[in-house]
């Protein structure tokens, strides 16, 4: 049975999505740790920050955070396993075994 992404890890894989899709990488191990152990829901302004320079910038990381939270909420991209299959490099971030 598929294990439901929860909207905690949703928020933290839409931050990582974010970064990564406007072209910095993925935010370290420990960045990803510390945000898995929180409790906020805004993980697009904790993992691009200092690439913000104006509110235009910001405008456009929490817009492409907002697009990935709407995408992992569809029927069949819902899931760790889907996660795991589809983006194995960010799943291990956010579910290190």
């Amino acid at each position: 049975m598929p294990t439901p992404i929860t909207d905690h890890e949703r928020a933290v894989l839409a931050g990582i999505f974010a970064r990564s899709n406007m072209g910095h990488g993925h935010p370290s191990a420990d960045m990803v740790a510390r945000a898995m152990r929180g409790s906020g829901n805004d993980y697009t302004i904790m993992f691009c920050s200092e690439f913000m320079e104006t509110e235009e910038h910001e405008e456009v990381f929490a817009s492409e955070g907002r697009s990935w939270v709407k995408h992992l909420k569809k029927r069949g991209q819902n899931t760790r396993e889907y996660v795991q299959r589809v983006h194995a490099d960010i799943a291990k971030l956010v579910w290190p075994q």
